[in-house]
């Protein structure tokens, strides 16, 4: 860092965002629900938190506070910024998540919409069948949140510092549109409070 610094250089850090590997295993109530009310599996390297789980999100925004505080950094990049998924695949892997009732209470009270009784199952394929819409936005906003939480607390520290994001660079088509649909990465949200778009081609 100090060379860096010394020769003129700008500093970025990387921060895995939702990437839970590790986390879930001591915390098990952090791990994502798939439609059948099942964990979900581990998507090769990459193992999604359900973004709204709150233990979670002071952990990780308590890391990022570390971060900046303890390094002159010019930026920070968030990486593993969406819903549980791996897009990093020829054959992606693309579950429908999640299905916890932290997730479904979020969402209920977001749209203003009460989710029919029964199972896990049922549940799902009411939303997905009757509020697929709602359910989609709702999802992108849950990311979008983890955004301008993470801007908000560089803005307080060092304001001049850029926000950075890794993604998918998946066209609005591609996968049944599952870059937004699956993993929730709405780009007209995020051009808010993203400074620099980096697509992983």
């Amino acid at each position: 860092m100090n060379r860096a610094k010394a020769e003129g250089l700008q500093v970025f850090a990387e921060f895995a965002t939702l990437n839970g590997k590790n986390y879930v295993e001591t915390h098990p109530e952090a791990w994502a629900i798939n439609e059948k009310g099942e964990k979900v599996q581990a998507a090769s390297w990459f193992m999604g938190v359900w973004p709204t789980e709150p233990c979670f999100r002071t952990y990780r925004f308590g890391q990022l506070r570390d971060l900046i505080l303890e390094y002159d950094l010019n930026g920070v990049w968030m990486d593993y910024l969406h819903w549980h998924a791996q897009f990093e695949e020829p054959d992606p892997i693309l579950p429908e998540t999640c299905f916890c009732d932290h997730c479904l209470d979020e969402f209920s009270k977001y749209s203003s919409i009460k989710i029919q009784d029964g199972t896990t199952s049922e549940k799902e394929l009411w939303i997905l069948n009757n509020q697929d819409k709602s359910w989609r936005n709702w999802r992108a906003k849950v990311i979008y949140d983890w955004t301008y939480e993470i801007k908000s607390i560089i803005m307080e520290i060092k304001p001049e510092a850029l926000l950075g994001l890794y993604h998918c660079p998946w066209t609005d088509q591609e996968f049944n549109g599952a870059r937004r649909r699956i993993l929730g990465l709405d780009y007209d949200l995020l051009k808010e409070t993203v400074d620099v778009f980096s697509p992983m081609v």
